[in-house]
C-alpha cells in the first residue's frame, strides 16, 4: 500500500501539520517530552504517523529537531520492541483491555528508555475503560508516556483531556498534499494529467492516507499514465459539466431544461446524494472565485474554472 510504503518517518516528512509539529518539535530538540498527549483531528492526515515518530523521538538517542535520528540502537530496536505498544480501541474498548495495558505500566523498559502506549480510536473506549486509564494518565511512572489518538475528540472525557497535551489536527491543505503526491509519483515513474491531480486532491477531502489510496487505485487501473478521463471514470465521480448545465438553466429560469437536464442525471445512474454533493461543490467554487479573485484557489480543470467564471458572470 502506498500510504505505508510512503508513511513520514521524521517531522521533517510530513505534510501539512507544520503548527501541530512546533511543540514537538521543540520538545524532540531539547529532549523534554511529556507524559501524555491527545492527537485528535480529521481521518488520515497523520495523527498515528506522528504518534510512532513520537514514540522514536522520546526513546532516541540523539533526537533533534526532526524527531528520531534513525541509526541509533534504540531507533533500529523501535520497530519491533516490547515498550512501545499499539492498542486499537476500535476493536479492543473493554475494561479488561485497558487493565492489561496499564498493568505494564508497573515493570520498567527492557530494551528502550522509556515504555510508550499509543491507543489508536480512543473514543471507542467504555466509560469503565476511561476510569481505569484515568489513574496512569495522571501519575505515570517517569518511564511511561501515553499517546491517545481520536477522531472525535467531543467523545472524550473531560478528565482524560485535562491530564493530557492536546494537538488539534486539520484536513491538509491541497498544496502541500500535491506536492506529496508529486514526490511519490516521481519516485513509482509515474506521470499524472494536472486535472487528475487536482481530482485526486479533491476526492481525498483533506486526508493525505486516503489520496494515497486514490492515487494507488489510479495506477492500478491506469498503468503509470493516469488521464483525468480515466481517474474520472474509475472514480465514478459526476462530470461538473452536467452540473454547470444545470445550473445555468436554473439561473436563466429555464424550467424545462433545467428539468431535462435533472432527469438525465438521474437517468445516467447518479444518486440524487451526489448531485446535491456535487452542486454544492460547485457552488463553493463559484463563491470561493467570486471572494478571493483567484483562479489557483480551486483545485480543479482550466475548462471548469473558466466555465465557473463565465457562469457567475
Amino acid at each position: 500500500m502506498l500510504y505505508n510504503q510512503y508513511r513520514p518517518t521524521d517531522f521533517s516528512e510530513v505534510k501539512g501539520q507544520e503548527d501541530v509539529l512546533v511543540t514537538m518539535k521543540r520538545q524532540s530538540q531539547t529532549g523534554k517530552f511529556g507524559h501524555a498527549y491527545l492527537l485528535a483531528g480529521h481521518r488520515g492526515t497523520g495523527k498515528t504517523t506522528i504518534a510512532r515518530i513520537l514514540s522514536k523521538a522520546i526513546n532516541c538517542e540523539n533526537p533533534t529537531e526532526k524527531g528520531p535520528c534513525k541509526v541509533c540502537p534504540n531507533c533500529l530496536a523501535a520497530k519491533n520492541s516490547m515498550d512501545i505498544k499499539e492498542l486499537d480501541a476500535a476493536t479492543n474498548n473493554g475494561v479488561d483491555h485497558i487493565k492489561e495495558l496499564t498493568g505494564q505500566t508497573k515493570y520498567r523498559p527492557v530494551q528502550l528508555k522509556n515504555k510508550v502506549f499509543i491507543i489508536d480510536e480512543v473514543h471507542n473506549l467504555s466509560t469503565a475503560a476511561f476510569d481505569v486509564l484515568l489513574k496512569p494518565l495522571e501519575e505515570p511512572p517517569s518511564y511511561c508516556t501515553f499517546i491517545l489518538c481520536t477522531t472525535e475528540l467531543h467523545k472524550i472525557p473531560v478528565t482524560i483531556r485535562s491530564r493530557c497535551e492536546t494537538y488539534t489536527f486539520h484536513p491538509i491543505p491541497p498544496i502541500p498534499m500535491k506536492e506529496r503526491i508529486r514526490e511519490v509519483l516521481e519516485d513509482q515513474n509515474a506521470t499524472c494529467d494536472e486535472d487528475a491531480l487536482n481530482l485526486i486532491v479533491r476526492n481525498a477531502n483533506g486526508g493525505m492516507r486516503d489520496a494515497l489510496g486514490i492515487l494507488e487505485q489510479l495506477m492500478a487501473g491506469s498503468g503509470n499514465a493516469i488521464t483525468v478521463e480515466a481517474a474520472k471514470k474509475q472514480l465514478g465521480v459526476l462530470d461538473t459539466d452536467a452540473i454547470l448545465n444545470t445550473l445555468s438553466s436554473i439561473i436563466r429560469l429555464d424550467t424545462a431544461a433545467s428539468l431535462s437536464s435533472m432527469e438525465d442525471l438521474l437517468c445516467g445512474g447518479k444518486s440524487p446524494s451526489l448531485i446535491i454533493e456535487t452542486s454544492l461543490r460547485v457552488l463553493t467554487d463559484m463563491i470561493t472565485m467570486k471572494s478571493t479573485g483567484n483562479r489557483q484557489s480551486v483545485m480543479h480543470s482550466k475548462d471548469y474554472i473558466r466555465r465557473n467564471i463565465l457562469q457567475r458572470s
